[in-house]
């Protein structure tokens, strides 16, 4: 017999299933960068009909540039430094997250997929510059090759109101099982490549494909291994990627090298387009996870994250190798990427997970735990815990 989740995916995956539409903005790239000439002002057009995208594609432009200087505020000078190809594949990670990060209350579950997902296309990308492939279809089908979870995951969330509550495991265990017609279907009525649609059809490994997409399914196949070790770890070196059957080794040094870049890009997406409201979801379809025990330093140092709308200000309250426990006035969304600057002596700036966020007494207490870390931001937080578990043994 159905559990009621079952049947809320059986009926979004016939007829009733709400493919998003495919953005404007990304339409008119599209049809500019399709064309043989275009000025830089006719795609800063197309970018600032949206504002969200534009935001995206500025703040992206900061994370990336180089040398240092004044920010980019203007989008002709954002679109020159990064160039066409990388504006279009900002703007799709930019367009396309607006379905991921939408309030919903199936939210923290779509956050997940989205930040996989991203992480997946610039792997993608990378490893298809190693590999002499088309990096702009590496990172497409990076993105989208589970892209019809979060269909899946947005069409749910339409219904709104009171709905089955599980574990995000049985969640994401059901729309497995759909994921793969959902997001073929979303790739053909979005007219994407047949590359694109083959990936989706075919990245499971359980389907025949064409000989001609088989290096760009490897990759693909290869990004979902890395992201899955990037999920349980948060050191990833060479070593680490070596263990992953198909990756050269010349490559899985050049990936471990750029991981940090990586990550850093995918967090400039990951977040919704304003922090949620202060009392949070109305409505949540996901089960809370245990509270573990709290970690086994004390820490007491501010600590701020990055957003749009500018950075939070927090209190580190504990802290381990695994996890940060801070609190303060605002909520951060589960499953999503932020920079986080320990200020301690000299500022420490580090990629973190946002594992669990709660309201507690009045504030917000946020679970946070480092994400890909490496170089002087893994000596400086490993000096950090070090200090604080002395402190606890005392």
């Amino acid at each position: 017999m159905q559990t009621a989740i079952e049947r809320l995916v059986d009926l979004a995956g016939r007829n009733d299933l709400k493919v998003p539409p495919y953005p404007a903005a990304l339409a008119r790239l599209t049809r500019i960068l399709g064309r043989h000439e275009y000025k830089i002002q006719e795609l800063a057009r197309a970018v600032a009909s949206d504002q969200a995208l534009t935001a995206s594609i500025l703040r992206y432009a900061n994370t990336v540039r180089m040398g240092g200087g004044a920010p980019i505020q203007s989008l002709e000078r954002a679109i020159t430094q990064i160039g066409a190809s990388e504006v279009m594949r900002a703007a799709l990670a930019g367009g396309l997250g607006k379905v991921a990060v939408a309030p919903g209350p199936l939210m923290t579950l779509r956050h997940k997929v989205w930040m996989e997902a991203l992480l997946s296309a610039a792997l993608a990308q990378e490893l298809a510059g190693l590999r002499g492939l088309q990096a702009d279809i590496a990172f497409l089908a990076g993105l989208l090759h589970d892209f019809g979870k979060v269909v899946l995951l947005a069409t749910l969330d339409q219904g709104g109101g009171e709905g089955p509550r599980g574990p995000a495991e049985r969640w994401f265990e059901i729309i497995d099982k759909h994921h793969v017609d959902a997001g073929v279907r979303a790739a053909r009525e979005w007219r994407l490549p047949q590359a694109v649609v083959e990936i989706i059809r075919a990245h499971h490994g359980n389907v025949a494909i064409d000989a001609g997409y088989k290096p760009l399914l490897q990759i693909v196949q290869l990004t979902d291994c890395i992201v899955e070790i990037m999920n349980r770890s948060q050191v990833i070196t060479s070593d680490d990627l070596a263990k992953i059957p198909g990756l050269a080794l010349g490559e899985c040094t050049r990936l471990a090298h750029s991981l940090a870049g990586i990550v850093d890009g995918v967090a400039s997406f990951s977040e919704p387009e304003r922090s949620p409201a202060p009392a949070g979801p109305t409505v949540s379809w996901v089960e809370p996870a245990a509270k573990k025990e709290p970690p086994a330093g004390r820490a007491d140092f501010a600590a701020s994250v990055e957003r749009r709308d500018g950075p939070i200000l927090y209190t580190a309250k504990a802290i381990d190798w695994q996890r940060l426990i801070v609190r303060g006035c605002a909520p951060l969304p589960e499953n999503s990427l932020v920079k986080l600057t320990i200020h301690v002596g000299n500022d420490i700036r580090i990629m973190m997970h946002v594992a669990r966020c709660a309201s507690e007494g009045g504030e917000w207490e946020v679970e946070l735990r480092p994400f890909a870390l490496g170089g002087d931001s893994k000596t400086q937080y490993e000096a950090i815990v070090l200090r604080a578990l002395k402190v606890a043994k005392a």
